[in-house]
């Protein structure tokens, strides 16, 4: 259907309403974007699971003073609100709170299995909501992880790090994983942090910056035996590397049990494969050493070669 000129609420019911093999790629991506928008869970699945997981939520309307779910009964189901607006009433209260377009409700029921409905929530005008019942969405999710699990393995296979690890030990490390989702601009961790992960890129890239003190000196004579000093200390930035799909980054912290020495920034949205510091310390004490001595030296002296190439220009020269 032709969407063009129409606000956002018409078009998304336009939209839900037209089977899913007629939508069109445009009209797949307006949900997509919406969905990851409003519902976190989803904005963690990424866009093209994202995009599956909506061919199993179901449109539905409700006139005004129709209650979508009661308060005491069972179900497992869980809802976004596209449009209109809802009230919450707790038994013995009343009216608790508002509920509009973007929210949801009934999420417990999804990911806790909790199907005892803690509040009624009931229309107060005519609305539109995307629903979705737990056994569908247990069946993606399940999906979802195996395939996660194998996209894990495949990663971390292919790791340098890893390459003399047992495929069991690399199974299991896949299965321990986990995936963190930052935007552009959003810090994995700062310089001076406690490390509590290892991380591989999976999707996007990520910056690593060290932060240099930097001191500016001048002196200038005021007497026959006579100078004057000023000094500035100033911290500058500087980017290190910028890692694609397939680069690691945090292990020497956890391994030197130290705190970060750089700063790892997102420059451009993008999922990291996690492995919690202690699962990785347990199973490095249980598998064969890392081999990553030369690897080390040479990014160290990559490091400072960088860094006195950036800094050495900066040496002296007006405050």
């Amino acid at each position: 259907k032709n969407t063009t000129g129409k606000n956002t609420d018409t078009t998304l019911s336009d939209i839900l309403t037209t089977p899913p093999h007629q939508r069109s790629q445009e009209q797949v991506s307006t949900l997509i974007h919406w969905l990851m928008g409003v519902w976190e869970i989803a904005n963690t699945m990424g866009f093209k699971r994202c995009g599956q997981m909506l061919q199993v939520f179901k449109y539905f309307e409700y006139p005004p003073g129709e209650n979508i779910i009661v308060e005491g009964e069972r179900g497992l189901t869980f809802y976004i609100i596209i449009s209109g607006e809802t009230t919450v009433h707790k038994e013995g209260i009343g009216i608790v709170a508002t509920l509009g377009k973007g929210k949801s409700f009934g999420e417990i029921a999804l990911t806790q299995g909790k199907d005892l409905r803690t509040a009624t929530i009931r229309a107060s005008t005519k609305v539109e909501v995307l629903h979705l019942n737990k056994v569908d969405y247990d069946i993606f999710v399940k999906d979802i992880q195996q395939a996660e699990r194998r996209e894990n393995f495949h990663l971390l296979r292919e790791c340098p790090l890893f390459k003399e690890w047992a495929r069991a030990k690399v199974e299991r490390m896949a299965n321990a994983c986990n995936r963190k989702v930052f935007n552009a601009g959003q810090h994995v961790f700062k310089q001076g942090d406690e490390p509590d992960n290892l991380f591989l890129v999976l999707e996007g890239s990520v910056q690593i910056i060290k932060n240099v003190h930097i001191v500016n000196k001048n002196r200038w004579p005021v007497g026959p035996h006579e100078w004057a000093e000023l000094s500035k200390r100033i911290t500058k930035p500087f980017l290190i590397q910028t890692l694609e799909k397939g680069g690691y980054f945090g292990e020497l912290s956890i391994m030197k049990q130290q705190t970060r020495r750089t700063t790892a920034l997102a420059s451009a949205r993008c999922t990291l494969v996690a492995l919690d510091k202690l699962e990785f310390l347990h199973l490095l004490n249980h598998s064969k050493p890392l081999d990553v001595t030369d690897e080390v030296a040479k990014d160290q002296e990559t490091d400072n070669a960088l860094l006195e190439q950036q800094v050495g220009a900066m040496k002296g020269g007006p405050l």
